[in-house]
């Protein structure tokens, strides 16, 4: 696996961590259809939260969450309206588009959690 492969499967399970930590109950990671993936599909309360990780090493000057741009969050978000439809039982709980950004320092990491992070449009 190369070694950003590497950095980003660290980064989502740091991520699941965190977020458990915090009182969230991970759904799924990883989800899949065709050609469209959610990293982290959780819920906390009456609010499911699609999460997109970003995960970085200190050499990157760019902070992660700008990564997160207009295209992919219409990504994400049509991947959300797919995996609403597939699972119906979710469809009553408020939704949510968060980003957990990670930034890898020396032998220690920065985590942020950026909740509503976005909105979809019509």
């Amino acid at each position: 696996m190369a070694k950003h492969n590497e950095l980003g499967v660290e980064g989502e399970k740091l991520a699941q961590g965190f977020l458990i930590k915090k009182g969230y109950t991970i759904i799924a990671s990883n989800w899949r259809q065709k050609n469209l993936e959610i990293d982290i599909i959780c819920i906390l309360k009456n609010t499911l939260c699609f999460v997109e990780v970003k995960t970085r090493s200190s050499s990157t000057i760019l902070d992660p969450v700008l990564s997160v741009n207009t295209k992919k969050q219409k990504l994400i978000i049509k991947a959300a309206h797919e995996f609403l439809l597939k699972n119906e039982r979710f469809s009553t709980k408020h939704v949510q588009f968060d980003i957990v950004s990670i930034v890898f320092k020396s032998n220690n990491y920065d985590i942020k959690h950026i909740e509503d992070a976005y909105y979809p449009t019509v």
